[in-house]
């Protein structure tokens, strides 16, 4: 059993709830160091980082942005508007 450094999540109306209040506080506990989290229908990306032993966003990524470098992957540009094509 290896816990991953990187875990991303892509919402929907059916798990949206379950993702953000159950899921999240479990990562954190299973000390999951980078989270994504996609918002296809808001055209958006948070990123957030365990810091402490507490999960702290350090990014919120919109429409508005074309392109990011983010970690873990950070050595890579990622064009955002393929997340939610």
């Amino acid at each position: 059993t290896v816990t991953p450094d990187w875990v991303c999540e892509v919402l929907s109306p059916s798990t949206r709830k379950i993702d953000l209040e159950v899921k999240l506080p479990e990562y954190a506990k299973a000390g999951i160091k980078h989270i994504w989290i996609i918002d296809p229908a808001n055209h958006s990306l948070k990123i957030l980082e365990l810091q402490a032993g507490a999960l702290a966003q350090i990014a919120d990524l919109g429409s508005q942005d074309q392109e990011a470098q983010v970690p873990p992957f950070d050595a890579v540009p990622l064009k955002l508007t393929r997340l939610w094509e």
